[in-house]
């Protein structure tokens, strides 16, 4: 199923957040972020965000729904010899790929182990429907994956 992290983040948290990361976000993804802090998505996507604060209150079904930290995304990743020009939001363990926005805002696809694109996006709308659409379709389908 789909899950988002319950809060969201205004813009001044974004800049604070962009002054953390050393780094301006792109702006598909700074919209995103004031709606959303982060999302996983049918065990498809993750979607990264930022953490919070602190856990102080917090319960645990609250901190386990809390979005993936980004710079902690970036560190899995960026290391494989991503181009610096590419922004790393998101993974998938079951397609064994990341996402990166380019500097024209489209999404691409990533294989983990090959570094090749496997596919591209238009933008960051389009590329959550079509994983939305797929999430519905395996549903509909019985199709569910399972970690151990």
């Amino acid at each position: 199923m789909a899950y988002t992290s319950s809060t969201t983040i205004i813009k001044e948290d974004i800049n604070k957040f962009e002054e953390d990361l050393k780094q301006e976000l792109p702006a598909e993804y700074k919209k995103f972020l004031t709606f959303y802090n982060g999302c996983y998505l049918f065990d498809l996507l993750r979607v990264a965000g930022k953490d919070a604060d602190t856990y102080k209150g917090l319960s645990i079904e609250e901190q386990v729904h809390l979005a993936f930290n980004l710079k902690t995304m970036d560190n899995l990743y960026r290391r494989k010899r991503t181009p610096k020009a590419y922004f790393i939001f998101a993974d998938s363990i079951v397609k064994n790929a990341y996402y990166v926005i380019n500097t024209d805002e489209k999404i691409i696809e990533i294989d983990y182990r090959t570094k090749k694109i496997i596919k591209s996006y238009k933008d960051l709308k389009s590329f959550i429907c079509e994983i939305l659409l797929e999430g519905k379709e395996n549903l509909a389908n019985g199709i569910f994956y399972e970690f151990k």
